[in-house]
Order: structure tokens, then C-alpha cells, then sequence
């Protein structure tokens, strides 16, 4: 009796493991909303690809090897390189012999002579059959698990946002303020500076408050992690309400930046909202009116982890292809373009509300002071704290070199920001978090509680306030939480309760379970640099 000849699934399974396989290893950071499409082109592919090697073979089991091998070559290019430069300084020709290896394999396979030693072709595609289904199983589970935690979240998020009563401006939409958020990610408060860093800031501090900045020098973040800071800030409340839920994720947290509080207040008002491209997805306002950006939109952020993670990587570099990607040229060419590009947007019809995000100061270091790049030997990735991949010293020399580059550029925007506006603008430079040598994100006893939530936050508030009484609460400990309340009130002749400063710890397992640090632990530090 003829045995039955097993279905050909490897080959589009093995596809769809490429890409569910990377949203496994960033599914914290992923949103699960960004897979379906690259999956879908995925095995689309790979069948195109069965379909071509068919129509020469004409051995739907020789096909489906051949397939699977061409797929291993293509997509495990990019995670074979990576693992190897995490370990050994290669240099990037080595990456086209490692593809090179498996087109070797891929055309060894496809000979005559090889498949005449397959004795059992049949046999070989079940066990690729069963093999793919078996890599699959984690991640599908993962998958749908967090695509239902991202719905629980997005739904406890609405919920909670439409139980908030509205802000309402009191003010004539033409009266209004453009307003500018400008995120140095990573930027710490010049008391760490000097005592950790031995680097005194002071010059940078000082030619703020000659601009008219009020500088708020005692000032710390009420969260230690960009996403949980930059929640609270524009949302102008604590992260209270997400606690002591087991199924919230972090997809909670990128709706409530998306869809902040401050946003619904602003285009209540009038304002449009624009921002530039970050080079963290989850700190994209994917909704403004205006993204500025160096490079297309046409992939998303996942899709471009994808591709330069695969061997499609050297077709993008070698046609100089107009894709993003999570590498050091990326990240130096968004920061070099917000900050070229962000003064131009004070031209731009008022009123409005410009949000930026700018990964630095924060690792990895890609500029010296002076703004030359830096090409770090391992493979990109934004590490800080106890997840980064250098020395403490390595750290401290980087970090300081990066400040400089930082306070360089922002020194010009600010300058080009205030002769082009046409009326004075509100501006906030804030940092999210302190940096992070002495850091631990799973342990605060292993943490340098003040080095980490330490930071810079300079308030350029013009005159012409409709309530300059509210400008009052401004003082050197203001924390972002507070920091939008004060200006609603003060510009929008809002009422809003100035909030008592709160510091809470979570570790990176559980990112939800907030411990409350009195403001003595924050100024603190229970490890002593260097020892």
C-alpha cells in the first residue's frame, strides 16, 4: 500500500516563526497590533518562493526543502552576525560569508546528486513538518496572549480616561501658546553630574537661565523607565490606577502617550500636533498631524527590526534604500534631523504643540562633544543600566561626551526657536530619567537611587499668562507630573490641583508594582560609585 504523501507546511511555517519568532524576543516592546502584516507578506513570500523552485524541480518535498533552507539563509543572516560581532570585532564582510555559507547549503541541496542520498523525502518533510509546528507553539502562545493583554489594557486605559473630567481652556484659541516638549532622554540633574560623573554642567545650566529658562535643580522623575515617565507626564497624573492588575502590559502605557490627556486638552483647544521621528517605536505619536521624519513610513517599526535583521538588510544598504532600521547610522541620522528640522517647525501655524523625543544623552553613545560619529563594535541595541554592555568607565566617558554634543544642539534650536517665533512659546527641556551606570532594574538596593532619578527640567514660560499667579508653584523641585498642570493653568486659566511630588521604584519584571520613595531616598545613593 502507497504511504500518503505528507502535506508540504514547513516551508510557511518556518516563515511565519520569522516573524513571530522576533516578536517573541521584543514582545514587551512590540505592540501585537504590528505583526499581522509583516507575517502575512511573510508567508506570502515564502509560497512564491515554493511555487518558483516547483516549477523547475517538479518534487513538491525537494520544493519544500529548498524553500526552507533559502528562508534560513534570508532571515537568520542578520541574528548569526549579531551573535557573533556580541562576542568577536568582525568586520561587515564577514556577514556576506555567513550568507554566502547558506546560499552554499541552498544550492548543495538543490543538485541531483544530493537528493539522490534522500532515501525517504517524505520522511524528511515530516520532520521539518513537525519540527516548525513544535518552534511555533511558544510564540503563537505569546502572541495571542499578549494581543488579548493589549486589548484588557487599551480597554482599562479608556476606561479610566473617560472617567476624567475635561480641561477646558479659558482662553481665546488665538491668545494661545505654541508649546514645545523636548525630551532629552537620559539627561540627569548637574548635581550627578559632578558627584558621579565628575563633570560640572554648570555652563549649560547657566546659559538657560540667561535665556530666560527657570531651571529646576533639585528637580526628579517620578518613574525611572521612559514609558512609565512619559505616562504620567502627559497624561498630568500617577500610574496609580494600572497597579495590582496581573494582565496590564506595556501597551497600556504606549496608548496612554498616544492618546494622553494633554493631547485631548490641546486639540479641545485648537492645537495641532506635531512630532518627529524617535528612534524608539514606543515613543512614536503615531497619531499627530504632522510626523517629521529623514525616512518613509511605508514599514512600521517591527517591519523594520525585521528587515535589518535579515538578509535583506545588504539589498538596503547597498542601494541606500530609504528604510529605518535599529542600527547606530539610524539612531545618528534621527537625532541629527530633529534637531536640524525642529526649528523649522516654529514657522509652522499656531497654535500648536510640538512633542520631540531625542535618545540621548541615553546610551548608545554615537556622538563625541563635537558631534563626530562613534561606531560601537557591538551589535545596536539602546541598553542602560545594569542591561549595558560596557564598563562603568566606558559608560561615564560616553555618556559625558554625548552631554556635550546634547547641550551644543539645543543651545542652537532654542536660539533659532525663539527669533522665528512669532509670539513667545512655552518650552519644557526635561530629561525622562537620570543615566543609569549604577542602576539596577531589578534590584533598588543595587541602585543609585539619585543618579537615576535625578534630572534636567527648564521651563521657558513667556509673559503673557492669563493667570501669572500659577507660574507661582514652579519651584526648584517641580517633578513632570506637575510640569503641564502649572502651564495649563497659568496660559489656559485652567484650575488644576497641584499634585504633592511622588517617586516610585518598579523592577523591570514587575513593571506595574510601584513602591513609593520618600524624597530623601531619591537624593540619595546606597552605593558608592567606583567601590
Amino acid at each position: 500500500m502507497k504511504k500518503t504523501s505528507p502535506p508540504i507546511l514547513h516551508p510557511f511555517l518556518f516563515s511565519a516563526y520569522a516573524v513571530l519568532g522576533v516578536f517573541l524576543s521584543n514582545y514587551k516592546e512590540v505592540p501585537a497590533g504590528q505583526v499581522p502584516r509583516p507575517l502575512a507578506v511573510s508567508i506570502l513570500f515564502a509560497f512564491i518562493i515554493y511555487l518558483c523552485i516547483l516549477g523547475v524541480k517538479r518534487d513538491k518535498n525537494h520544493a519544500g526543502l529548498l524553500t526552507t533552507t533559502l528562508i534560513f539563509a534570508i532571515v537568520f543572516y542578520g541574528h548569526a552576525t549579531n551573535f557573533l560581532r556580541l562576542y568577536f570585532p568582525i568586520p561587515s564582510r564577514v556577514n556576506l560569508l555567513i550568507f554566502g555559507f547558506w546560499l552554499f547549503v541552498f544550492f548543495l541541496f538543490s543538485t541531483d546528486w544530493f537528493w539522490r542520498f534522500i532515501r525517504s523525502p517524505q520522511s524528511v518533510t515530516r520532520y521539518l513538518n513537525i519540527t516548525s509546528i513544535i518552534v511555533l507553539i511558544l510564540p503563537v502562545f505569546v502572541f495571542v496572549k499578549n494581543a488579548v493583554a493589549d486589548s484588557r489594557s487599551f480597554k482599562l486605559v479608556h476606561e479610566h480616561s473617560n472617567n476624567l473630567p475635561l480641561i477646558s481652556s479659558q482662553v481665546q484659541q488665538d491668545m494661545l501658546p505654541d508649546i514645545y516638549y523636548i525630551i532629552l532622554d537620559g539627561y540627569g540633574g548637574n548635581n550627578i553630574h559632578r558627584e558621579i560623573y565628575h563633570y560640572d554642567n554648570s555652563d549649560f545650566i547657566k546659559w538657560l537661565q540667561e535665556h530666560n529658562f527657570y531651571v529646576a535643580e533639585q528637580s526628579h522623575t517620578n518613574y525611572i523607565r521612559t514609558l512609565l515617565s512619559l505616562s504620567s507626564s502627559l497624561n498630568m497624573e500617577y500610574l496609580d490606577f494600572l497597579s495590582g492588575k496581573d494582565y496590564v502590559n506595556q501597551a497600556a502605557l504606549r496608548e496612554l502617550i498616544l492618546k494622553s490627556r494633554l493631547e485631548k486638552t490641546l486639540r479641545s483647544s485648537g492645537y495641532k500636533i506635531i512630532t518627529f521621528t524617535s528612534v524608539t517605536f514606543f515613543t512614536q505619536l503615531n497619531n499627530a498631524d504632522i510626523i517629521l521624519s529623514p525616512y518613509s513610513k511605508s514599514v512600521n517599526e517591527f517591519e523594520s527590526m525585521l528587515i535589518a535583521h535579515s538578509a535583506f538588510d545588504i539589498l538596503v544598504q547597498a542601494f541606500d534604500l530609504d528604510i529605518p532600521g535599529p542600527k547606530y547610522q539610524y539612531q545618528r541620522s534621527v537625532i541629527l534631523y530633529d534637531f536640524k528640522e525642529l526649528p523649522e517647525v516654529s514657522t509652522f501655524e499656531s497654535p500648536k504643540f510640538v512633542f520631540i523625543h531625542v535618545l540621548a544623552p541615553h546610551p548608545p553613545f554615537v556622538f563625541d562633544a563635537e558631534g563626530n560619529f562613534i561606531e560601537p563594535i557591538r551589535p545596536y541595541g539602546i541598553f542602560d543600566a545594569n542591561d549595558y554592555q560596557g564598563s562603568p568607565e566606558e559608560y561615564k566617558s560616553g555618556y559625558i561626551q554625548q552631554l556635550q554634543f546634547v547641550n551644543r544642539k539645543v543651545k542652537d534650536v532654542i536660539e533659532k526657536i525663539l527669533v522665528n517665533s512669532t509670539k513667545p512659546p512655552v518650552i519644557i527641556i526635561q530629561g525622562d530619567h537620570g543615566p543609569g551606570i549604577y542602576t539596577n532594574f531589578d534590584r533598588l538596593d543595587e541602585t543609585c537611587v539619585a543618579e537615576r532619578y535625578s534630572i534636567l527640567n527648564a521651563y521657558y514660560l513667556p509673559p503673557g499668562a492669563m493667570n501669572p499667579d500659577a507660574l507661582k508653584e514652579l519651584n526648584s523641585e517641580t517633578s513632570p507630573v506637575n510640569s503641564f498642570r502649572i502651564v495649563l493653568n497659568a496660559y489656559f486659566g485652567t484650575n488644576m490641583e497641584i499634585l504633592p511630588n511622588q517617586y516610585y521604584y518598579s523592577s523591570e519584571a514587575s513593571l506595574f508594582d510601584f513602591n513609593e520613595l520618600s524624597s530623601q531616598t531619591v537624593q540619595g545613593c546606597q552605593l558608592i560609585p567606583g567601590q
